[in-house]
């Protein structure tokens, strides 16, 4: 009896312990992505006030998922070593800091000091946004055994979240206390929240004796895959559009003679409707095609970015421009839960066990992919913006789109005629049996007779 009550005590600690974790984990989550989304409506007029012009301040924009690229393949790798617990607490603090230095930058009026400062501050916050979220990722594989996936559900929904809230908060906080009230109030949370997780999470547990050599081998096997690459760049396609849009979509709103928080509120709406996001995973895992549900998302977001331009030719419309948004935050939702999914499927299905290279694997090429398209995103949505206006620009969203399209659609067509020369093949199988055991049959009874 003793030990029965023993057992279900210890049950009870892990569950909690485990809640504690999964509580950090999302906090630390959702103030990253708020922070990372306010940059869209407050940043651009601010560096155009300091002499900055679109192309510029879209490199400083995108610095931050570049410094994210360079390095989320290395702590993939690596992270064994570092330690969960350490890289987490670590990224979660310079992931604070960085925005309160950011805008404090508002008392910098020199143009070279500004744009050098502005650099550095947002490598270093991309640089420990890298860190925890390679950590966190790994952290829900060995924390949550067989609620992986539920998880990296939940997680999702909590970057959504910050995504959609974050420029209606970073908005009302700007017009009533100014400009570096938003990046001082959430960079002091952060990095109340990295001393939470030193004290919440636990100690390190992975098997760090592990061959670094070991991984990267299994890296490389898994990039021989067709199918990965692939995915990879369906990957990096969506995590393109959302900051294509936020180097760019504040400046073209001015038309529209909008107020500062009816621009935050338009922000809100290209992350809206990824809310929904668990909604396409449940049901790709239902209805198991998700492949359809990547090619559904192409369409969807080329439909989308056709009205928000709206397409060179067509006469720029405000209703029309909402209703795009808000499409465009569906097509989100879809590409980003079926870009991931298919990214583990086409590992599993081609027979490489789920691991924790695997898993590391997808987590890291999740994670580098989105940076290198948050990377292109706001680089080339400064310079196309500059030279040829917001309609032309969009163009590039619509390509990228249209390829992956044609992408999936090529796969699907591969796997159906395969599935077809399946059938084909056991029907003959099965006719060539049947004509046997017939043959077979008629000798029986001929020697019988």
């Amino acid at each position: 009896m003793e030990n029965v009550v023993s057992k279900n005590s210890c049950i009870s600690q892990n569950r909690i312990s485990q809640i504690k974790v999964f509580l950090c984990m999302c906090l630390a989550n959702f103030l990253q992505n708020v922070i990372a989304s306010i940059n869209g409506p407050l940043y651009p007029p601010e560096a155009e006030s300091k002499g900055l012009s679109p192309a510029t301040y879209g490199v400083v924009l995108s610095f931050f998922r570049f410094v994210m690229l360079v390095f989320g393949p290395i702590f993939g790798v690596y992270m064994e070593k570092i330690g969960l617990k350490r890289a987490f607490v670590i990224g979660v603090f310079l992931n604070g800091i960085s925005p309160v230095l950011f805008g404090l930058l508002d008392f910098v009026d020199s143009y070279t000091p500004y744009l050098i400062l502005s650099l550095l501050l947002r490598g270093f916050e991309g640089f420990g946004a890298i860190l925890f979220l390679c950590s966190m990722f790994m952290m829900s594989t060995t924390v949550f055994h067989g609620r992986v996936a539920m998880s990296f559900a939940i997680l999702q929904t909590v970057f959504l979240v910050g995504n959609s809230i974050g420029p209606l908060l970073g908005s009302l906080l700007n017009s009533s206390f100014g400009y570096a009230a938003p990046y001082i109030l959430f960079g002091i949370l952060q990095m109340i929240t990295s001393v939470l997780a030193a004290w919440t999470l636990p100690k390190d547990t992975l098997n760090t004796s592990s061959s670094i050599s070991n991984s990267l081998r299994g890296y490389l096997e898994i990039l021989k895959i067709p199918s990965v690459a692939i995915f990879i760049y369906a990957c990096g396609v969506s995590g393109t559009g959302p900051e294509f849009l936020t180097a760019i979509l504040e400046p073209n709103l001015r038309q529209f003679s909008l107020g500062k928080v009816e621009v935050g509120l338009v922000f809100c709406l290209v992350a809206f409707l990824q809310l929904v996001s668990p909604l396409w995973g449940y049901l790709i895992d239902i209805l198991k095609k998700p492949h359809l549900f990547a090619l559904i998302g192409s369409i969807v977001m080329v439909t989308a970015v056709v009205m928000v331009g709206p397409f060179p030719g067509i006469n720029p419309d405000y209703g029309i421009l909402v209703a795009g948004l808000v499409t465009f935050g569906l097509a989100q939702g879809i590409l980003s839960v079926s870009s991931i999914t298919n990214l583990r499927l086409s590992i599993m299905q081609n027979g490489i066990k789920e691991s924790m290279i695997s898993i590391s694997f997808v987590s890291m090429g999740y994670l580098t992919a989105t940076s290198v398209g948050a990377t292109i995103g706001p680089l080339m949505a400064g310079v196309l913006y500059q030279e040829f206006g917001f309609q032309n620009a969009t163009l590039f969203l619509i390509v990228g789109n249209l390829i992956l399209g044609f992408l999936v659609l090529g796969i699907i067509f591969c796997r159906t005629s395969k599935s077809i020369a399946r059938s084909a093949e056991y029907s003959d199988t099965s006719h060539n049996d049947a004509e046997k055991n017939l043959l077979f049959n008629r000798s029986s009874r001929m020697s019988y007779s």
